[in-house]
């Protein structure tokens, strides 16, 4: 049975409150995942050909024969960075390498400082 819906459809976060109604996820799971997947697509094209301008630097004619994993490695680390570890999960034994680090005397214009110890909260 059909039925009309009610409310006003033509805006995205309607549609998308519709598409995520906890009774329609029960009755429709295979849209729900169509539609879960639609979501993730980007809206412009930039991030795409971002990617492509990455991958091209990367692959270029003298660095063809990467593999492909090796590949989506190198694109990672161009465009999200160097993933930076966080000092809260750090072990006691890196915290106190790091205390140590910091406990060095450094010379910055003529100036002798030193930096403050971090503590660890477990």
């Amino acid at each position: 049975m059909i039925r009309r819906l009610q409310g006003d459809l033509s805006s995205q976060d309607s549609l998308v409150t519709l598409a995520t109604s906890p009774d329609k996820c029960a009755m429709f799971p295979v849209f729900l995942s169509a539609v879960s997947k639609l979501l993730l697509l980007p809206v412009g094209t930039a991030t795409v050909e971002r990617s492509f301008s990455t991958m091209n630097r990367i692959l270029n004619g003298e660095r063809c024969r990467l593999l492909p994993g090796r590949t989506c490695q190198l694109m990672q680390l161009a465009v999200e960075g160097l993933q930076v570890p966080n000092v809260r999960d750090a072990e006691e034994e890196d915290v106190a390498a790091f205390n140590n680090f910091l406990d060095k005397v450094y010379r910055l214009a003529g100036q002798a400082t030193s930096r403050t110890t971090v503590t660890q909260t477990l």
